[in-house]
């Protein structure tokens, strides 16, 4: 992963050398291994490496092509190269000196502006056709390092980071307000907007062309066009996935060092784990995983029923399993704060879930301090290869098959997935419900408040009552079709879909920060677009055979994860001892607090009488369940995190 950085003037100006140098130097620690830059008139583009794969020795961009009249700037990882290299005429012999660039730009000669559809990975790069005048970029559908840009009356500029952008004078700093709310209350931002009021962003699976027509951007790559594929049975869809999955984790091993996995105790990183690892073992090679565990001294007697605190027992069983894991078990000390200007000042975004920075940042500095610069995680696996089927007693209660969703829940039911098959039905029917009522029985049966009232936001937002009002977030929640009644609404496969574009944007942000701060590129093999369309295009009965969720990914991984990882039904519960650690920084987030309360700018945007009421009627230690994790994780810790990333905006400290 590198940085990349572009101008393409529209009043006929050339651009100069002076412009790229500042946007260079502005995102030069995101390349540490080589630069370039070219103009030419109204056009130039610049490139900063850093290298992650073995062909990144071989990169020198920009990259010219087509005959001279193309110039080509690229960031990230071209993942079906091999399948490229055939299609595009590379012969064997040179495919292992040939860099993913080089890949891009033969893909653009071929099928032009079509090309980003038949590359498979995580990339995001600009061409600018000079025959044409013409500037076009496009970013994968998953896995894409940010892409950001800021169109005024000098044309287009475009740039990996947003810190790119504001090395040019007419690109400010003002943070988009209506982004801030959304971002608060967890509703979907206006696409293509970010923190930043002069700069959008162009989305996972999405292009844009810039000429003398001005702008366009669009979707070269969508979600909901999958369709679900006839004709599947249970014993090909275990043996796809298995071959599937191998492919995948081999190409998103492609390294120039060592690569390690994220592994929780969870079925999803533990799969990944175990195929690296087998794919590991003939070469004698050796798979570093990180696993977070609790502070010392904590009993996880505080965490809800259905979760356990300690994912260390999983880990330690992976190691027994498969005997060349090297297992490394992370403590998430200090506190979130600890040197959170730095973070800020890479990621240039807020980090979501506080209480998660410690110990994720934590398991890349561990990844560093033993070389393995690739970190693969298990983000997304549960709605790709363990979706656990849950929507498939709804979708036959929708349809009117109560005979069939009753013969599912006592199947479900024999088998220890449920508790009794009226509460399994009665569940699968909540959904069917008007929102309100929906919303109301959902939050008492796991002991929630229920929400009322013209601002529903306020329950587990921190938002300030000023901001919510001069972004109109009432009225925009509405034209959104937003429901802040229900925790889990729409069908199944509409939620998947929303959860498979979260990673796109602060998880981008965090992963770009993390990049630039210890050199480490975590890689999300279960996000492959060739897992999602697999798994998308399986109907929900797939994902549940003979009743058993998640039983696709049992049966894939039987005899390669233990037992007892591959029957657990808990998940866990990540960051615990978070209310420990508030009581022990207290007196730092009081200071906070007080320097909070002297900016207009957070008092604008941030409820601080709350949070300061909060701060004083801190529950103890053990409270760490129910209500008290939704009202200090979601409210009071995301409140801390925004009011201080807003500090730093105001102030670079």
């Amino acid at each position: 992963m590198s940085a990349l950085y572009g101008l393409v003037h529209s009043d006929g100006r050339p651009v100069v050398e002076a412009e790229l140098a500042a946007m260079d130097v502005a995102l030069s620690a995101l390349g540490p291994d080589g630069a370039g830059g070219w103009t030419d008139g109204v056009a130039g583009l610049g490139h900063r490496l850093m290298r992650f794969t073995p062909e990144d020795r071989f990169e020198r961009q920009p990259l010219a092509g087509g005959g001279g009249t193309l110039m080509l700037v690229a960031t990230g990882r071209v993942d079906n190269r091999e399948a490229l290299c055939g299609t595009l005429g590379v012969p064997p012999v040179d495919r292992g000196n040939i860099p993913d660039s080089a890949l891009l730009i033969r893909a653009f000669e071929a099928w032009g502006e079509d090309c980003p559809r038949r590359v498979t990975g995580g990339f995001a790069f600009a061409v600018w056709n000079s025959r044409a005048q013409r500037l076009f970029a496009a970013r994968s559908a998953f896995g894409a390092p940010p892409f950001f840009y800021h169109q005024g009356s000098h044309g287009l500029a475009f740039a990996t980071r947003p810190k790119g952008l504001f090395a040019l004078p007419m690109v400010s700093r003002a943070i988009d307000e209506a982004h801030l709310a959304d971002y608060m209350v967890s509703m979907p931002g206006d696409p293509g907007h970010c923190f930043w009021r002069d700069v959008r962003a162009l989305g996972a699976g999405q292009a844009l062309a810039f000429d003398a027509g001005g702008l366009r951007v669009w979707d070269h790559w969508r979600l909901d066009a999958i369709e679900e594929r006839p004709g599947h049975s249970p014993d090909t869809d275990v043996e796809e996935l298995a071959a599937l999955l191998d492919q995948v984790i081999a190409d998103h091993r492609r390294a120039d060092r060592r690569v390690g996995v994220m592994m929780s105790g969870g079925l999803d990183s533990t799969a990944v784990a175990a195929v690296a690892a087998r794919q590991l073992k003939p070469e004698g090679g050796v798979l570093p995983t990180f696993t977070e565990v609790p502070q010392a001294g904590w009993h996880g007697s505080a965490v809800d029923a259905d979760r356990y605190s300690d994912e260390g027992p999983y880990a330690r069983a992976m190691a027994l399993h498969h005997d060349n894991l090297q297992i490394n078990l992370i403590r998430g000390e200090g506190f979130y704060f600890d040197g959170i200007a730095d973070f800020f000042e890479a990621a240039e975004s807020p980090f979501r879930n506080a209480s998660n920075r410690t110990w994720y940042e934590g398991c890349i500095r561990a990844a560093a301090a033993v070389d393995a610069r690739v970190l693969l995680t298990g983000l997304g696996g549960n709605v790709t290869v363990s979706c656990n089927g849950e929507g498939l007693l709804h979708e036959l209660v929708s349809r009117g098959d109560i005979a069939g969703a009753v013969r599912t829940a006592r199947l479900q039911v024999s088998k220890g997935y449920r508790h009794s098959t009226l509460r399994a039905l009665a569940g699968a029917a909540l959904p069917l419900l008007p929102g309100p009522i929906h919303g109301a029985i959902d939050r008492l049966r796991i002991g929630w408040p229920v929400v009322t009232g013209s601002r529903p936001w306020e329950h587990y937002s921190p938002i300030g009552r000023d901001l919510a009002a001069a972004t109109r977030l009432a009225e925009r929640t509405r034209a959104k079709g937003r429901s802040y009644y229900q925790l889990m609404a729409g069908p199944m496969r509409e939620r998947r879909l929303a959860a498979l574009r979260q990673p796109d944007g602060p998880g981008a942000d965090v992963a770009a920060a993390l990049r630039q701060m210890y050199g480490v590129d975590t890689r999300h093999p279960l996000c492959d677009r060739r897992l999602v369309e697999f798994c998308m295009a399986l109907p929900e009965a797939a994902f549940a055979p003979e009743g058993e969720p998640r039983g696709l990914i049992r049966k894939a991984m039987a005899g390669h994860v233990p037992r007892e990882i591959l029957i657990n039904r808990k998940r866990g519960a990540q960051g615990s001892g978070w209310l420990g650690r508030l009581h022990t920084n207290r007196a730092t987030i009081e200071a906070e607090l007080a320097r909070f309360a002297q900016s207009p700018l957070i008092r604008h945007a941030v409820d601080i009488d709350r949070l300061q009421r909060l701060a004083r009627e801190l529950p103890p230690p053990e409270s760490e369940a129910g209500e008290v994790k939704l009202t200090y994780r979601a409210v009071f810790e995301s409140g801390l995190m925004t009011g201080r990333f807003l500090r730093w905006v105001e102030s670079g400290e």
